[in-house]
């Protein structure tokens, strides 16, 4: 590689100590690359690298968990799932909201912090949501739950590149790859603890069939308690989130992050700005349509399951391991895009990040 400008050298050795917790000991030497790499590098990478999936895998079962129990649910409110179908508004408007104000801290407030902030909300949210019996309460938890997801993702996968530079494509995959899992593994998790579904038929007088419809059972309380039933899967997803953030806290020790680095606008505009506003555009546009066709998809499929006319009139039980089959064919394909992204990665990605992540790259080169 071509050699550097001295002062790019001793920049991005300070870029490096901050965003990887180095002891502040760095000499350009043969000598001390090597445990650089392993020991100042390697390890806080790969412990905050599990933190970030576990995370992930919380988000996945947070995002799974409310097509799922959005019957039971509704029916302990004395609703139909018409009634609140208003849930995804809110969600959605959480998410978004979530995002928006994670871009904004993300230059302002330290990342370890930031993410445990936006994972304790979402667990705060997770644990309130069966236990709510109005139904605007219902909707602001349901919210509040959606925004910590959004605001962990957007911390999550920019604190990924932060640690990886060049090499976070399949990191980044790895790591919703876990989201999908969570997901998958929810139905599996949830199942027992969702109201029974029972189908019958209306006749009209002559005795012919005129109508069929689905009823769900009355609200179930946990024994000797005034606690649903539903509550349990939320209240065991609540207690991982609760494990991811310890996690995050204790790495905060090990691995802090200085997110204060702004960008270097003669970086920005030699790379230009409409090439930007292109990928900006088009990577909005995917994951508007991609992910929300997605998620849409897996928290109404349930409800198809269960349901008559339009539906299969399928048992509990078997809606949800629909929903477990669809979402482990969505883990699938993640699982192999992990080592897709390194055959098919797109080199030129990198002219997007920020300078931050440029200088990051340009060392990771120098002491791999």
């Amino acid at each position: 590689m071509r050699d550097m400008p001295k002062e790019n050298n001793i920049a991005e050795v300070q870029v490096s100590e901050n965003l990887l917790g180095g002891d502040g000991i760095v000499k350009h030497n043969d000598s001390t690359k090597d445990s650089i790499s392993k020991v100042s590098s390697n390890v806080p990478r790969y412990l905050m690298t599990a933190a970030l999936s576990a995370g992930f895998f919380g988000v996945g079962s947070c995002m799974s968990i409310l097509g799922l129990a959005l019957p039971t649910l509704a029916s302990n409110l004395n609703k139909t799932i018409d009634d609140v179908s208003l849930v995804l508004v809110a969600r959605g408007g959480g998410y978004v909201s979530g995002s928006f104000i994670a871009g904004i801290l993300e230059s302002k407030v330290n990342f370890h912090l930031l993410a445990t902030i936006f994972v304790l909300v979402m667990s705060i949210g997770v644990v309130l949501t069966p236990l709510i019996l109005n139904v605007a309460s219902f909707y602001i938890f349901i919210g509040l739950s959606a925004f910590g997801m959004g605001g962990y993702e957007t911390v999550a996968n920019v604190l990924c590149l932060y640690l990886w530079g060049k090499k976070s494509e399949p990191v980044l995959q790895f790591l919703h790859f876990w989201f999908c899992f969570g997901s998958a593994l929810t139905p599996f998790l949830s199942k027992p603890f969702l109201n029974k579904v029972f189908h019958y038929t209306n006749h009209s007088v002559n005795g012919s069939a005129t109508t069929s419809m689905a009823s769900f059972q009355n609200i179930t309380y946990i024994e000797n308690t005034t606690v649903p039933l539903v509550s349990v899967p939320y209240f065991v997803i609540a207690g991982f989130l609760t494990l991811v953030i310890s996690s995050l806290l204790i790495l905060k020790f090990f691995a802090s992050l200085d997110s204060t680095e702004s960008q270097d606008e003669n970086t920005i505009e030699q790379e230009g700005t409409r090439y930007r506003y292109v990928m900006l555009i088009l990577m909005f546009l995917l994951f508007f349509l991609l992910v929300g066709s997605e998620v849409v998809m897996f928290t109404f499929l349930y409800k198809f399951g269960i349901s008559e006319t339009p539906g299969l009139a399928y048992s509990r039980d078997v809606s949800a391991d629909l929903s477990a089959v669809f979402l482990f064919s969505v883990v699938i394909g993640q699982f192999f895009a992990i080592f897709w992204s390194r055959k098919f990665s797109l080199g030129s990605s990198l002219s997007v990040l920020p300078a931050t992540l440029l200088n990051q790259t340009q060392l990771s080169r120098q002491l791999y």
